[in-house]
């Protein structure tokens, strides 16, 4: 039987080592999960926009950076004339919307709109007013979820600045494609081939 410096023998040791590295790498991925979405997406949105790429890399030869700039001015034109389709009235309802909300809040406070909802569905004036009831009872807490979704949300829209960065990293993968895959199967290819 060997000697060991330690209280676990080899076996255990190298177990217990595996564990702990696999612990790490796991933290280590959570600790940088929004870097590693990041670059998901942005490897996702390369491969939506490659065969374009690929298109118009054979109308224009090889010069694949100019054919992802060409793809990149289509992509914002279409999302410009989406937005100059839609914008209008998106920012008429929008503003409907805005008029509307004093009156829907107080129907909602009131439970007015649940009632004409049900009653056109089916259900019975006394359930109804039980619904009616219950919401009245619980309005306090329905408005404290509703804010607290509403701060989210905001949240959320605060950090979505993020969002810009997932087409320019794609622009850079979709430029160094063929050189970062060369690489990679050069990487993992066959030992001693």
């Amino acid at each position: 039987m060997r000697s060991t410096r330690f209280f676990l023998d080899p076996h255990t040791a190298r177990a217990t080592w595996t564990v702990l590295v696999i612990l790490g790498a796991l933290g280590l991925a959570y600790a940088v999960r929004g870097v590693l979405l990041l670059a998901a997406l942005s490897l996702f949105f390369a491969f939506l926009l490659f065969p374009a790429v690929r298109l118009v890399e054979r109308w224009l030869g090889p010069r694949r950076l100019l054919a992802i700039v060409v793809v990149y001015l289509a992509l914002l034109a279409a999302l410009g004339g989406a937005g100059f389709a839609v914008g209008p009235r998106l920012s008429t309802e929008a503003q409907s919307l805005a008029q509307k909300l004093p009156d829907m809040t107080t129907r909602i406070q009131s439970g007015a709109v649940f009632g004409g909802f049900l009653q056109r569905h089916g259900w019975e004036s006394s359930e109804i007013r039980e619904l009616e009831r219950l919401v009245q009872t619980h309005m306090g807490g329905i408005i404290g979820y509703a804010q607290q979704a509403s701060a989210a949300l905001l949240t959320w829209l605060a950090g979505a600045w993020v969002i810009v960065l997932i087409p320019v990293f794609a622009f850079f993968i979709l430029k160094d494609m063929e050189r970062l895959t060369s690489t990679a199967i050069w990487r993992l290819g066959p030992r001693g081939s």
